[in-house]
């Protein structure tokens, strides 16, 4: 068995503003050549770059209150995971049907 493990950067959390963006880095300590991983998640996203051992993403127009991102690698055939939780913040638009009490709200300073 080969100890390994899925990194992230800029941590396992993100707070972002309404429809912000946030860049997220993930990389495996898997020793094989030839790791390769993947990313899930319901945000838009772009792929910024990637290789062996290694992916980088830009998620964009973050709207939803509270979403988990899942970083993931294969190691000799053992897949390692990562969590990274974005909390989305701030004012959305108000449409018709929406609930104005959604947990999304401007952070408020006393």
């Amino acid at each position: 068995m080969h100890p390994s493990s899925s990194h992230l950067h800029p941590g396992t959390s993100s707070e972002v503003g309404y429809g912000g963006t946030v860049l997220l880095n993930c990389s495996s300590s898997c020793p094989e050549a030839g790791a390769h991983g993947g990313l899930e998640t319901s945000l838009s996203k772009e792929w910024v770059g990637r290789g062996p051992g290694w992916l980088s993403i830009r998620l964009y127009n973050i709207t939803e209150p509270l979403s988990d991102i899942f970083c993931y690698f294969s190691c000799f055939g053992e897949r390692k995971m990562a969590t990274f939780r974005v909390l989305a913040y701030g004012k959305r638009p108000l449409g018709p049907g929406a609930n104005p009490f959604c947990p999304v709200q401007s952070p408020s300073i006393t």
